[in-house]
């Protein structure tokens, strides 16, 4: 069985940003963000192989692969389960009885919570055990910047900011990922192993404070990680063990810490697992989801050691997965998680965005707004709000306004990212980092903010009316005719028409969900769709997950004409990456097809020329970084806008154009700010014009054009960070649609048309936006 240890020194040698970073963590943190913002510009909904949905307009027939489209994750995120915290009974049942609303919200964003602690006196070690006591939090094991397992225990006091060295555990090596848990007077550590799983311990321990001492507290009834569901009771430990080829135990136990003995807890009416949501209620200890002997499972139990029975719990809206949970004092939330992959390394995983809560009294779930994707999201509860962290990273889920708030992003001062959360009454203390400077970092909760409601209309406004409503997507097929789907950041779309050039807009009634862009053939046939997809004026082409055992392959290609659903398989498949960053980008022209695979480099490529799959292998593909391609019409050129060197060195925007299909590249020059590695999105609007928007190191966006194929570019204009563009669309070579970002004032986005190729738009700018002819 392979540690996650293990696999974190390889993914250093593998250039992952999964493991230790191998540039200064403050500068990859950085990178990250600004290629995550402009591929959220260029894809406006990210798919990591949970949703990719077609539905045409006409019939309504609808394609799906899989369900549960995940959002973005915060960036340098990092794919390793947590240590498994097991809070005392008195902590777990501190929550208020607040019931999450059903319904969409608004995902608000907020500055960094995150203050940097003094260096653990152990050195660097990340991702160690910990518990809060309530006073310090008690550290034990980590890291070493070699991977090597660290030695001894220490104990952090976040009011004086100062550590201790603690008395060294017994008992040979240092242990990693074991179960932990503070009883109210001992912290007890279960379990764990060697750094590369070569050995485990098959013993538990229990630190004493008062008297800085340990004690032995027995053998254990299996192999214990922190993969195995436990809960602390108050009186006993609950564990469900792993046999010793990493397979979950038939049956879990219980731990009497007094006497150090081990009892058998009934045969569970559920599958044994691992990797599961578990809680203690004050009751009850309840387990969903997880893995099972081979797959994710989406099931679940309670078990009430004061009648000693199991009860099956209500059947949950959530697809099966591997996740982590929290008890509020009334449900417990779960949120995220992962499916697929290798659950060992990560590798190859889904990552999951949304969640629900379950009541027990009710025996009833309802779901809560759609979070954030990653797989080893490390969740704690304050009694307001469950933070969920990842690397240097932090989501917060309000349970009173069923809202999200994105801390984005990164520590002030980098390398924390190999953290371990415990919350202590008043902020989280995040313990462990890469860096020898810092020992982790302190996060203060942001203020619960006002409920918000965002309740669809019968009657929709205009698009761009309101300012808790943006324009996700747009299509126009002459200057008359077009299309916007409009929502908020939740489930909510609406897609309104228009058939006099943006002068009055209609509301479609047609089905939404799940789509994220919009694309019109001619003014009959039309696409909606989620991601991974490509349009041109007679075939909408796709990409989609397939089933393994189709010669595991992951992904395939396929197309279909624009009026129909008859999708063809092209010949050109994928094996799924590592992800969970991966996506798409997908360019069709007269006939032919390019396809890039990314997963934070481009992992793979491939094409159809006159429908036929042949091999392509562009030079830009070892550049180490994603890639996306777009096409001109009518066998027009073919540009690739290439992230280079996000990954391994220095990055920039690097240009590039093909006139032979994508035969052969040569390197544009582009315009000022590109190749600096700003964000950048390329728009074509025919074989010869093309329009890319920068962002400028003030924090302004400027908008360029160029009518001579990129070889020369003119500066068209440049707007304020408050009021830069959202999306571009060329109904032909001068009528071009944008529209503008919501801003913090309360002006609503507004849409604008530009009649002469984008050098001039209207309505008006504001003030705040300067304007020039080229």
């Amino acid at each position: 069985m392979m540690n996650e240890s293990m696999e974190e020194r390889l993914r250093k040698h593998l250039h992952s940003i999964d493991g230790a970073p191998v540039r200064e963590a403050q500068s990859v943190s950085a990178a990250a963000e600004r290629v995550e913002r402009r591929l959220r510009r260029q894809r406006r909904a990210i798919a990591t192989g949970s949703s990719v949905v077609l539905v045409v307009l006409a019939s309504l027939a609808v394609w799906t692969s899989r369900t549960h489209a995940p959002s973005a994750a915060p960036t340098g995120t990092d794919t390793r389960s947590s240590t498994t915290q097991v809070a005392p009974t008195t902590t777990a049942s501190q929550g208020p009885t607040t019931t999450a609303v059903d319904g969409p919200t608004t995902t608000l964003a907020t500055s960094s919570g995150f203050a940097p602690i003094a260096p653990d006196p152990r050195g660097v070690a990340s991702f160690p055990s910990a518990v809060w006591t309530g006073t310090e939090v008690l550290v034990l094991g980590g890291l070493d910047l070699q991977g090597q397992v660290r030695a001894g225990a220490s104990a952090y006091h976040p009011v004086t900011d100062t550590w201790k060295t603690l008395a060294a555990p017994p008992g040979g090596s240092p242990r990693v990922n074991p179960v932990v848990a503070w009883t109210g007077s001992e912290m007890l550590v279960i379990g764990g192993g060697e750094y590369d799983g070569s050995q485990m311990s098959v013993d538990g321990l229990a630190y004493d404070p008062a008297t800085d001492t340990w004690r032995s507290i027995g053998q254990l009834p299996g192999l214990v990680t922190d993969r195995s569901p436990a809960v602390w009771t108050g009186t006993e430990l609950f564990v469900w063990p792993i046999d010793q080829a990493g397979k979950p135990a038939a049956n879990p136990f219980a731990l009497d810490v007094t006497s150090g003995s081990w009892r058998q807890l009934p045969t569970s009416p559920i599958e044994p697992r691992q990797q599961a949501a578990s809680v203690w209620t004050g009751k009850e200890w309840i387990i969903w989801g997880g893995r099972g002997q081979e797959t994710e499972l989406a099931d679940g139990a309670a078990f009430n050691p004061a009648t000693n029975t199991w009860r099956m719990i209500a059947a949950s809206p959530l697809a099966p997965r591997r996740v982590h949970a929290v008890w509020t004092g009334s449900e417990m939330l779960v949120s995220a998680g992962a499916s697929g992959g290798d659950p060992q390394t990560g590798n190859n995983e889904f990552a999951m965005a949304d969640g629900a809560a379950y009541d027990p009294v009710a025996d009833s779930w309802h779901k809560i707004s759609d979070g954030f994707a990653h797989p080893g999201f490390l969740p704690v509860w304050t009694g307001e709000q469950m933070i969920m962290f990842a690397k240097a990273g932090a989501v917060v889920y309000d349970v009173a306004t069923n809202q999200w708030i994105n801390m984005c992003c990164s520590v002030d001062k980098g390398g924390v990212g190999g953290g371990t959360p415990v919350w202590t009454g008043n902020v989280v203390v995040v313990v462990g980092s890469y860096e020898p400077t810092i020992g982790g970092v302190t996060f203060t909760p942001p203020t619960s903010t006002a409920p918000v409601v965002n309740t669809p209309s019968s009657n929709p406004p205009p698009p761009a009316s309101s300012g808790a409503r943006r324009v996700v997507d747009m299509s126009f097929v002459d200057a008359q005719h077009g299309w916007v789907l409009e929502g908020d950041d939740s489930s909510t779309r609406v897609l309104f028409a228009t058939s006099d050039g943006g002068a009055t807009w209609k509301a479609l009634s047609v089905d939404t969900r799940q789509a994220s862009h919009v694309a019109f053939a001619d003014p009959m046939n039309g696409w909606m769709y989620g991601d991974n997809s490509s349009f041109d004026g007679n075939t909408v082409t796709i990409v989609s997950g397939i089933a393994a055992a189709d010669q595991n392959v992951s992904w395939t290609g396929a197309t279909s004409p624009v009026d129909t659903d008859n999708f063809a398989r092209i010949g050109v498949d994928f094996h799924q990456g590592a992800g969970p960053a991966n996506y798409f980008s997908i360019a069709t022209s007269g006939g032919d097809t390019w396809i890039v695979y990314n997963d934070r480099v481009v992992t793979g490529t491939g094409r159809t020329l006159n429908g036929v799959a042949t091999s392509w292998a562009p030079p830009w593909t070892a550049l180490f970084g994603p890639a996306s391609v777009t096409a001109t019409g009518n066998g027009g050129p073919l540009y690739a806008l290439v992230t280079a060197f996000a990954w391994n060195g220095v990055p920039e925007n690097q240009l590039y154009v093909s006139e032979d299909r994508g035969d052969t590249f040569r390197q544009l020059t582009p315009p000022p700010g590109v190749a600096d590695f700003s964000p950048s999105w390329l728009v074509v609007a025919d074989q010869s014009t093309l329009v890319i928007t920068v962002a400028q190191s003030d924090g302004c966006e400027a908008l360029y054009r160029s009518s001579d194929k990129g070889s020369t570019w003119q500066l068209l204009a440049s707007f304020s960070a408050d009021h830069g563009l959202e999306n571009i669309a060329f109904a032909d070579a001068t009528t071009a649609y944008a529209t503008s970002q919501p801003n913090p004032d309360g002006q609503p986005p507004q849409l604008m048309k530009s009649v002469d190729g984008g050098a001039t738009g209207n309505p008006s700018r504001s003030s705040k936006t300067r304007s020039r002819r080229p």
